[in-house]
């Protein structure tokens, strides 16, 4: 029996797949938020700086609601920070709520 023989990816394939992977990404706009404030961070952030900044930019003022904060901590926590951890976006440490972005694949995934 032969095996058939599968060529690897070629460039605009593997452009179209990071293209739709990142759309997937971005389609939730709780996540697509996070990746917009990980974009204009450098280094490391704590989750409750991630969330009140989300926070205040869906808000369009400085002074928010805690309560709406600890909801998004929630969201950001058990959903959507798992989904970028997964897709190696960044990394998160659930124990410590440290967030360290990394900035070429969050580069990759806007301008997909």
């Amino acid at each position: 029996m032969s095996r058939k023989q599968t060529n690897p990816p070629t460039d605009d394939a593997q452009a179209h797949f990071e293209r739709g992977a990142a759309h997937d990404l971005l389609a939730a706009e709780r996540r697509r938020q996070a990746v917009v404030v990980l974009d204009r961070v450098s280094g490391p952030i704590r989750l409750r700086e991630l969330a009140a900044a989300i926070a205040t930019q869906a808000a369009g003022r400085a002074a928010v609601d805690p309560g709406d904060v600890a909801q998004i901590v929630i969201e950001l926590h058990h959903s959507h920070l798992p989904r970028l951890a997964d897709a190696n976006v960044l990394t998160y440490d659930r124990s410590t709520g440290r967030i360290e972005p990394d900035e070429r694949a969050i580069a990759r995934v806007l301008d997909a």
